[in-house]
């Protein structure tokens, strides 16, 4: 009895039809009940890309925020053995390497012969110290693999 048809709906005694409307649209808004033709599939993706743009915005240091969380999920499952450990044997080529990668870290002052001396043992164990990699460290003529990744990455050229 309190409502007459006005405009687009029925509206309250006293009430203005575009305040209203826009009271509508606003609910269905909150409600996320806007319909796409597309389906809700759509609207799905519509809303998993809002969600990128805007952590995009609020990058850490020009990183997105997910990138940054994968990288230091890596780093830590790099310092505390988390995941396969693989010892690589050091044969001349990869022992070749890691001299290169010890002159490059400025721990190493002799010539990449690809021999695993006793001076090539000690600036590495001392670059494992510096890198954090203790963990990683074995006594035996061998590295972990994802000590040499890291390691690579770290100095490459």
């Amino acid at each position: 009895m309190g409502r007459r048809r006005e405009g687009p709906g029925l509206l309250r005694a006293g009430e203005h039809p575009r305040r209203t409307e826009s009271r509508r649209r606003h609910r269905r808004r909150l409600r996320g009940c806007y319909r796409s033709a597309r389906g809700p599939a759509h609207r799905r993706a519509a809303r998993r890309a809002a969600v990128r743009r805007r952590s995009a915005r609020h990058a850490i240091g020009g990183a997105a925020p997910i990138d940054e969380l994968e990288r230091l999920l890596a780093l830590y499952k790099l310092y505390f053995k988390i995941g396969p450990q693989r010892a690589l044997p050091l044969d001349q080529p990869t022992t070749r390497e890691l001299q290169r990668i010890l002159l490059r870290a400025g721990r190493y002052d002799g010539e990449a012969t690809g021999r695993y001396d006793d001076a090539t043992r000690g600036a590495l164990r001392e670059l494992f110290g510096i890198e954090n990699l203790e963990e990683r460290w074995t006594d035996e003529p061998a590295i972990d693999e994802a000590a040499l990744g890291f390691l690579r990455t770290r100095f490459r050229e």
